[in-house]
């Protein structure tokens, strides 16, 4: 299945993982990617891990504050569990610290594990795959 919004493009492969393609840096984008995993991938449906990959290389970093509100909001909706495997793809070195930072500040409930990926699309799903995780960066 592939969605494509105004500012991403959801794709939901046979091998089980979600990408989504950022093509614009603002609050829309936001929303949308919030749309998108609350419409579409349904998390309080899953009964396995949920594999994401979040690609960012065309982007960068979105909204810091606006993506931190609404990462809080989301959160307060669920009522159990999730566990997910993300794996983020960048293209610039000088934002990795920027979304690691960002990234641990909202530890989710479950076992859920990311990794930044530095332009190697490939090697993303490699990871997102592997049944043994290992953080790569």
């Amino acid at each position: 299945m592939t969605a494509q919004l105004q500012n991403l493009t959801f794709i939901q492969h046979d091998n089980g993982i979600y990408e989504l393609v950022l093509h614009k840096n603002n609050r829309q984008t936001v929303d949308e990617l919030l749309h998108v995993i609350t419409e579409y991938i349904r998390p309080e449906e899953q009964t396995e891990d949920i594999r994401l990959l979040l690609d960012q290389r065309e982007t960068g970093v979105m909204p810091i504050r606006y993506l931190t509100s609404k990462i809080r909001e989301y959160q307060a909706t669920q009522k159990r569990a999730l566990s997910s495997r993300t794996a983020i793809l960048y293209k610039d070195n000088s934002l990795l610290t920027l979304m690691q930072g960002v990234m641990k500040l909202f530890p989710m409930q479950g076992a859920d594990t990311f990794t930044f990926i530095k332009e190697d699309h490939d090697k993303a799903v490699a990871w997102l795959l592997q049944k043994e995780l290992e953080v790569t960066e």
